[in-house]
């Protein structure tokens, strides 16, 4: 009788290393899911289409920021980086920041692209960052496809 309770104590300590490392592994496959994601793309070269804001003549930049991840994360102000010297501009229109929740659609940001050609021998550097409200920094991957403001 008394190995019998000795089996029954052994199985019971698996069965809870088992359930512990089981709860462990769930634990941090949900804390990698939920962590915030964003995708940020910049392109050049669109032109406006019925739009009173912005010059139909005029070639224009946009900025599309999208929350592709569980947690709602908070825009606080996007730069437009050359990568040289350290110079980095403010997008005017996302400095009074915006909160991006899951599946919320893309904000997008409207960028000039007069005084852009001053970089054109670093375009292929030139990308966005955008600050959350917990200070951590996001980049967009490089232009792929050569802008007309390059020399």
């Amino acid at each position: 009788m008394e190995s019998l309770f000795h089996w029954i104590g052994e199985v019971s300590k698996i069965i809870n290393a088992i359930t512990v490392v089981i709860g462990l592994g769930l634990a941090i496959l949900n804390f990698l899911r939920d962590k915030p994601k964003i995708k940020i793309d910049l392109q050049w070269d669109l032109k406006s289409f019925n739009a009173e804001l912005y010059d139909p003549s005029k070639l224009w930049g946009v900025v599309s920021v999208t929350n592709i991840g569980r947690r709602p994360i908070f825009v606080s102000h996007l730069e437009l980086e050359p990568r040289i010297s350290g110079t980095c501009y403010y997008l005017p229109e996302s400095i009074s920041g915006t909160k991006l929740l899951e599946g919320d659609p893309p904000k997008k940001y409207i960028i000039s692209q007069e005084g852009v050609e001053q970089y054109s021998s670093c375009w292929r550097k030139m990308r966005v960052a955008m600050t959350d409200g917990a200070g951590k920094k996001h980049y967009s991957k490089p232009v792929k496809n050569k802008p007309s403001w390059v020399k």
